[in-house]
């Protein structure tokens, strides 16, 4: 099981691994060498795989999401054309790329989904610009800016509680979010986040989210 998992990291997996333990069938989802989604007897990821791994026998398919060469190029193409023009905006993407990753890492798709779902619920309301930044994990990893002026300091202010309302989340579901920080291992990122106060805005967030 850890090879066949290790296999999907290391080839950038995106499509399902299907593992059979006699009845028991179970489902890992990946986007890219990433973990989406365990299904297993609707069960939670952590006991899905605990269960799991102890199994000594049983089958695995691996059915990878193929398409056609003119469709991938035909992608690629949409893709090129609908990265960010503003340099500032990738460098947004980046980050929030870097630490939802983060986020699956420590609690799974699932949880992380749905501690998404409900920040944007909380803060809509207060928040008209919540839906120019497009964050989710399930049923794929997509994160877009869809920015309508340019971006300013209430954009900055809604990003900064957005991660730490996620943060605060994960927290209370995992054990090891301690060691997470609002940091990019980028220190190009980190530069351009300092420059628009958003640390700051980060630990002021606290008021705001709660916990």
């Amino acid at each position: 099981m850890v090879q066949l998992l290790k296999y999907a990291e290391d080839n950038s997996l995106t499509g399902t691994i299907v593992l059979e333990n006699n009845d028991a069938n179970a489902q890992f989802i990946y986007q890219k060498g990433q973990l989406l989604q365990l299904e297993f007897e609707g069960k939670e990821e952590d006991e899905a795989m605990d269960i799991i791994l102890e199994w000594e026998t049983g089958s695995y398919k691996v059915e990878p999401n193929l398409s056609k060469p003119e469709e991938q190029i035909g992608k690629e193409f949409a893709e090129e054309e609908d990265k960010p023009k503003d340099s500032n905006e990738e460098l947004v993407v980046a980050y929030l790329h870097e630490k939802l990753s983060d986020f699956i890492h420590f609690a799974g798709a699932r949880i992380t989904q749905r501690a998404i779902n409900r920040c944007y619920h909380n803060f809509e309301a207060y928040f008209k610009i919540i839906h120019e930044i497009k964050i989710s994990v399930l049923p794929e990893f997509v994160v877009e800016l869809d920015i309508k002026k340019k971006w300013g300091d209430k954009h900055t202010l809604l990003l900064a509680i957005i991660m730490r309302d996620l943060a605060a989340a994960v927290e209370r579901d995992v054990i090891g979010m301690i060691f997470w920080t609002p940091r990019s291992t980028e220190e190009k990122i980190n530069e351009f986040l300092e420059s628009l106060d958003f640390f700051e805005y980060y630990d002021q967030a606290m008021e705001l989210v709660g916990r």
